[in-house]
């Protein structure tokens, strides 16, 4: 189905009956008003939308974000799901900062790990970004029994679980039953295959290992990425995912390295994101999404791996993608990555995007139907 027709503001008032005018005129106006973003600003500024959503339907909703607030519908959800999730919590009263927000109301998110964070803020701690990922982390990991051993993990390895599933012959077969994490200064998680013996994991420098940052001691971003991430761009303010390598790989003004974890601080300006592609590769995006979408992030590139059945992929669906045409080659590795590469923007120019990295692959944009809407 087509996108709908671009709406003005004049044409959209005008076509709104007065009563409905009045209320979504009025909402819109409270809304910029709370948007100094705490958390209890952010729940009722989801608890807004909804009634706004409510009023106009049709299609009308996405056009009066656009209009107003040049947010994406993906921005509005955001709200809304932290509205509907902890509307009855007095959150008010509690230290919990709005990106440990947007993860706790994730719907991938365990209900017992928001129980623990709000049971946390209940009692005096402050619930950060960081915070609020090491206790959704836990709770996504349970205890596995393999052959007398207590390891990390559970079920068949999956390509969110592990950047080395497909790679068969990048170590013995007991050997892929452990999957290292990097030198992130995290825990190893393992995850069994059957049958598997434990021994020590797979070196995160092996040849044929998927790099986990923009640049490690073997696996740096290519250098077609990087020019078209400058010609799209103009300069990188920051590179949260940086090894911090004399020279760095990616020209950027600023590093967050793995000592300083990126997710921690403040993001800035035009940035390029290369993260760590195991399973705490959502929170780097939300990380990201929730940075621009806050107006601290201008512009940004992000290389991930193609998987469009993620979460954290749905939670980019409304920002333009270039699926990087064949398996990109990552500098210091003589083989093509195991995967496919995709390219996403965030960010008011599309079209300069499309000019940087159309030569790589094609560039898409998600339509929205009447029932998704």
């Amino acid at each position: 189905m087509p996108q709908p027709a671009e709406v003005a503001i004049d044409d959209l008032y005008t076509n709104l009956d007065v009563e409905t005018r009045i209320v979504v005129q009025q909402r819109t106006s409270e809304i910029k008003t709370l948007m100094r973003r705490t958390a209890q600003d952010i729940i009722e500024i989801g608890q807004k939308l909804i009634e706004v959503k409510a009023q106009l339907g049709h299609g009308l909703f996405s056009a009066w974000l656009r209009i107003e607030f040049e947010w994406s519908r993906g921005t509005a959800e955001n709200f809304m799901a932290v509205a509907l999730r902890f509307q009855n919590q007095k959150i008010s009263d509690f230290d919990v900062a709005p990106s440990a927000l947007y993860m706790l109301a994730s719907p991938s998110t365990p209900e017992s790990a928001r129980k623990e964070a709000l049971e946390r803020a209940e009692q005096g701690g402050r619930i950060t970004h960081s915070v609020a990922q090491q206790i959704v982390a836990a709770h996504r990991m349970a205890p596995v029994s393999l052959q007398g051993e207590e390891v990390i993990g559970g079920g068949e390895p999956n390509e969110e679980d592990s950047p080395l599933v497909g790679q068969h012959d990048a170590a013995p077969q007991h050997q892929q039953s452990l999957l290292a994490t990097q030198a992130w200064g995290t825990t190893p998680r393992l995850a069994p295959t059957a049958g598997a013996v434990a021994t020590a994991p797979v070196a995160a420098n092996h040849k044929m290992a998927v790099h986990f940052s923009s640049r490690t001691a073997e696996h740096y971003t290519p250098e077609s990425i990087i020019a078209s991430t400058v010609a799209c761009l103009g300069e990188i303010d920051l590179d949260p995912c940086s090894d911090g390598g004399d020279p760095p790989n990616v020209p950027a003004h600023a590093h967050y390295t793995a000592a300083d974890d990126g997710l921690v601080h403040s993001w800035q300006g035009r940035i390029y994101m290369n993260p760590p592609y195991g399973r705490e590769i959502g929170d780097w995006v939300e990380k990201l999404c929730a940075e621009h979408e806050g107006g601290r992030v201008t512009e940004a590139v992000a290389l991930l791996p193609s998987r469009t059945d993620t979460q954290w992929w749905k939670r980019l669906r409304e920002y333009p993608v270039c699926f990087v045409q064949g398996r990109l080659t990552f500098v210091g590795s003589q083989d093509p990555a195991p995967f496919p590469s995709a390219v996403f923007y965030l960010g008011p120019d599309v079209a300069r995007f499309c000019r940087a990295f159309g030569h790589l692959g094609d560039i898409y944009q998600r339509i929205e139907t009447e029932e998704q809407r």
